[in-house]
């Protein structure tokens, strides 16, 4: 199962994640029973719009508080207070693993 996890900051994080680095300082992403998926900053766009040089209108863009993480496997008792709910829409997901949402039986008509 994903699980979507929200620190305050890249240090806090850090911190959090303290037991998955090694002796040298390396982050152990994963392994046989878990994956970790660094996000970091998340940014959406607003409802507003720029135009850049040659006349193309593109959406202006905000980060989202917090720095993000996706956590595959059994959540460590020790991150449960970092988790989200599903979000309905992720910014990313591991591959194959996609959320699934509901939908109303009227939308495949």
């Amino acid at each position: 199962m994903t699980h979507y996890l929200k620190f305050e900051s890249e240090e806090q994080m850090s911190i959090a994640l303290s037991d998955y680095y090694d002796d040298e300082d390396n982050f152990l992403s994963g392994n046989h029973e878990y994956t970790f998926d660094i996000v970091g900053l998340i940014y959406r766009a607003t409802e507003e719009t720029e135009t850049d040089e040659e006349g193309n209108e593109y959406p202006v863009m905000e980060a989202i508080e917090g720095w993000h993480v996706n956590y595959l496997g059994d959540l460590p008792e020790a991150l449960v207070s970092y988790e989200l709910e599903e979000p309905s829409t992720p910014a990313r997901v591991f591959a194959g693993h996609e959320p699934v949402q509901e939908v109303e039986q009227d939308e495949y008509l």
